[in-house]
């Protein structure tokens, strides 16, 4: 089949055309009385704009239906949609290629002659676009003048939707006047169809679809109580009058269905939510293409104040309930833009010491308003151009009119994106090593309180040699020294990316400077004004992610430990052996008033195995870097990066706070001691009876016998332990029941325990800590 290329200026050759592609019949309008020559002329011209529509020539269609609006007389529903489907088509190829050329035009940052061909042909697409909806919206306007009120929803509504296309391409005060001409053409739609000449039921889609319209609009437009107001209005008419009581069509039925559930989810969540506006409603024949599809907002459920209205949006419990202000912000929005500014305030810095025709006004402009960030901006030019850095280039440009030229100069994204998580990764670990050298320094204090305190030990959970509590607890501050040695070691070891360009060559440095010797000392100006130590010395786009899987196999083995240590906790707390603190209004649980659940090491436990999981996504990550770098890393290190920072900080909390306030129970320790001490203290026992002259097997096998009478009494009776009792009970061990006391003394089973714990403490534990002297002090609390 021959593929036939046509541009909207061509002429049509309908020979060019099978005849199987006209239509069959001309379209049938009603024409009352004597017939209307315009109406004649109007008929024929619909004709031929749906012929053209059938064939996807919609610059051709839309320019009949120009024709048709020039003749003045009301188009009727048919005529009505075949002007609709033009007019929005022939847009829509427009729209689609600007936004196509503006994320062309982003991600050649770094190559300015294509990038300057591609900006523009972006112009180009632009104008046209601008010119072909302001051709539409002047028709529009002389079609009014002709159009009685009752019949003018469909117009305004097409109005609005071509300012809100006009503003879709428009920045700054431009585009707040495109969309408050698009609001007034929503907002006069949504009058008329109140008006009592309208004569279209509240539940019929075009009365929906209007005030869908104007409530996202107002959205839009920070003005989230003002969309209530309508949404709600229309909601409730629709439903008192009984919904799909009066459709027209089959496929309305879906239509009211879809904007009703849209009118019920608008709320004012927050002022400055960008929702998407779905396009009227139309009902489309199965011959030409359905071009308006109801999309529902990403809003949520009602809410009536503030409060509610934070609270109908998902926050995360880490930043919410658990995590630190320091870390909080340290992973932040603010600090991230604040650091890609500083980022480019050091790189037009180390530019001109190397020569650079760049102003020390300009730095200084840029250094000023580092700080002073338009989010509404930003976020409006990410929207339209679909990059993330560019929209802050131009939105740093913005504020500084004599650096604008210089800003990202030579750059690509990852210079600011990738050296700004360096930072943060770095600014994280210094906001967590002294906290985690206060875990270490509470649970130190607590083994050398507890040192020599005898505790039943456990090996498979179940009763095993005696050891202390305080050893216990040096085994588990042992890991964390171990944690806190690898923290440090990472932290020292940390590479800044630097200025490596676009594959990491620094072919745009040396191409800019002329001088490759000046592209190498750009990046070691720039890591100075970072203040690294070190610099990748080669690196693709981005640094290598294997630096990534370094740092989070730490805080995962920091997760690891933590879990380990609150595990412990809590079975020592069933045996009530030991308890975290417990405060006295706190409820352990709503149906059993006696609990005392550990709920801080529960908590502890939760978040460490989330934080031992994400190690997994930098292992995935830095496995399928292909090349120098592919894309889908960003979307995930976004999430896992900071969450495992968050968390580390949240375990080191709530770590410490449970350390401060541990409590011993040394009554319930001394009675689990002996319940199971006399069938250790057996080979004690044996050792006497020899030196008291008597037999060892004899006194094995006695003791066997014993054993298993008292083991059965504590199984089957469920009694206490009478071993001790049967001994002292039996003639044969009457030579030594006057050393019985002494051989069931607890302190001779736990060996070295205490002195253990003595030179680990002095060796390992405190000359470690003297470097955080300082941060040592302050009570950490848990308020949730």
């Amino acid at each position: 089949m021959q593929h036939i290329q046509m541009s909207e200026d061509d002429e049509l050759d309908e020979s060019r055309f099978s005849p199987l592609l006209k239509p069959a019949s001309p379209i049938n309008f009603p024409i009352p009385g004597s017939p209307d020559p315009r109406l004649v002329v109007m008929s024929s011209l619909l004709e031929d704009a749906r012929f053209f529509g059938e064939n996807s020539l919609y610059f051709k269609m839309s320019a009949k239906m120009d024709e048709v609006l020039e003749i003045g007389v009301d188009l009727q529903s048919r005529g009505r949609f075949l002007m609709n489907v033009a007019y929005k088509q022939a847009v829509y190829a427009l729209r689609c290629s600007w936004r196509v050329l503006s994320a062309i035009e982003a991600a050649l940052e770094g190559d300015l002659a294509k990038q300057q061909m591609v900006t523009e042909y972006r112009e180009k697409v632009e104008k046209r676009l601008n010119d072909f909806c302001r051709k539409v919206l002047t028709s529009l306007d002389k079609h009014l003048d002709s159009v009685p009120d009752t019949e003018s929803i469909f117009y305004l509504e097409l109005k609005g939707d071509f300012y809100r296309y006009l503003a879709e391409v428009a920045i700054g005060d431009n585009r707040n006047v495109l969309l408050e001409n698009c609001r007034k053409s929503y907002d006069e739609a949504w009058t008329q169809t109140k008006g009592a000449a309208c004569g279209l039921a509240p539940d019929h889609p075009v009365v929906l679809g209007a005030a869908a319209n104007l409530a996202l609009c107002q959205i839009v437009l920070n003005r989230p109580e003002v969309s209530h107001v309508v949404a709600s209005e229309a909601r409730k008419k629709a439903l008192d009058y009984s919904v799909l009581s009066n459709v027209d069509f089959e496929e309305d039925a879906s239509l009211v269905d879809q904007f009703l559930r849209i009118l019920k989810e608008i709320t004012p969540v927050r002022a400055n939510a960008v929702v998407p506006i779905p396009e009227a409603p139309v009902a489309v024949p199965a011959n030409l293409p359905a071009t308006n599809k109801v999309e529902s907002p990403p809003v949520s459920i009602m809410a009536t104040n503030e409060k509610d209205r934070e609270k109908s949006r998902y926050q995360t419990p880490l930043t919410q309930r658990y995590a630190s202000e320091e870390m909080c912000y340290n992973f932040s929005e603010r600090k991230r833009i604040i650091t890609w500014r500083k980022l480019w305030v050091w790189l037009a810095k180390s530019q001109q010491k190397l020569g650079l025709n760049i102003a020390e006004d300009q730095i200084a402009e840029m250094e000023a308003n580092v700080e002073r960030i338009d989010w509404d901006f930003a976020l409006a030019e990410e929207k339209r151009v679909r990059h993330d850095v560019m929209a802050h280039v131009r939105a740093f440009g913005k504020e500084c009119k004599k650096a604008e030229g210089i800003i990202h100069l030579g750059a690509t994204s990852c210079y600011v994106t990738d050296n700004t998580d360096l930072i943060c990764i770095r600014d994280g670990l210094q906001i967590l090593l002294p906290k985690l050298a206060r875990c270490i320094d509470r649970l130190s204090k607590f083994a050398d309180d507890y040192k020599a305190l005898p505790t039943l030990g456990y090996t498979h959970l179940q009763p095993a040699q005696l050891t202390t509590v305080g050893k216990r607890a040096a085994l588990w501050t042992g890991d964390l020294v171990m944690d806190l040695h690898n923290f440090e070691r990472i932290k020292s070891d940390l590479r800044f990316r630097g200025v490596k360009g676009s594959t990491g060559t620094q072919a745009s440095f040396v191409q800019l400077f002329g001088n490759a010797d000046k592209a190498h000392m750009l990046d070691v100006l720039v890591c100075d004004y970072a203040g690294f130590k070190k610099c990748f010395i080669i690196c693709g786009q981005t640094y290598t992610r294997k630096q990534d899987l370094e740092v989070l196999s730490v805080l995962a083995g920091l997760g690891a430990t933590v879990h380990k240590i609150c595990t412990d906790i809590r079975l020592l707390a069933s045996f009530k052996e030991l308890e975290e603190p417990f405060e006295a209004e706190q409820i352990g649980s709503s149906a059993m008033p006696y609990k005392r659940n550990p709920m801080r090491s529960e908590r502890c436990c939760s978040l460490a195995r989330h934080l031992m999981t994400l190690v997994n996504d930098a292992l995935q990550t830095h496995s399928v870097q292909w090349m120098e770098r592919t894309l889908d890393d960003s979307a995930n290190r976004l999430i896992c990066i900071p969450e495992a920072f968050l968390i580390a900080d949240a375990l080191l909390i709530t770590l410490q706070n449970i350390c401060e306030g541990l409590v011993v129970y040394p009554n319930v320790i001394s009675r689990r001691i002996a319940a199971e001490l006399p069938f250790m203290a057996t080979e004690n026992i044996i050792m006497a009876v020899v030196k008291a002259g008597g037999n060892r097997q004899e006194c094995h096998e006695k003791l066997r016998e014993l054993s298993q009478l008292a083991g059965n009494v504590v199984k089957q009776e469920g009694k206490d332990n009478d071993l001790l009792q049967r001994i002292r009970s039996d003639a044969y061990f009457a030579n030594i029941h006057n050393e019985l006391d002494e051989l069931m003394n607890p302190t001779l089973f736990t060996g070295r325990a205490d002195k253990q714990v003595e030179e680990f403490l002095d060796a390992e534990v405190r000359p470690r800590l003297l470097k955080y002297t300082s941060a040592l002090a302050g009570i950490a609390t848990v308020d949730l």
